[in-house]
């Protein structure tokens, strides 16, 4: 699914909740794919004391917000390709 907008939306509302200024677009595209406290460190290295308010604004906010998360092109296709031909898929993360 591409949720790189809903992500980007919800560290922006978070981080305003806080009366925090938001990273830019392409700061927050850029911390996509790790733990969300790393990701918090990483825009926020200035903020310490509110990295924990942050984080859970972020999960209150992702679970309410309303941005569409469309599957990427083609996706059903491929994977209905992969299952005609047997083939088992696993997905692995770090994220935990």
């Amino acid at each position: 699914m591409d949720s790189v907008t809903k992500i980007v939306n919800c560290i922006r509302s978070s981080a305003e909740s806080l009366n925090l200024v938001s990273p830019s677009d392409l700061a927050i595209k850029n911390i996509i794919g790790m733990s969300l406290e790393k990701a918090i460190d990483v825009l926020f290295p200035d903020n310490v004391a509110q990295h924990q308010a942050l984080i859970k604004g972020y999960k209150h906010q992702y679970s309410v917000d309303t941005t569409p998360t469309p599957v990427f092109d083609n996706v059903a296709n491929v994977l209905g390709a992969l299952k005609e031909q047997s083939i088992v898929l696993a997905v692995a993360t770090g994220k935990g």
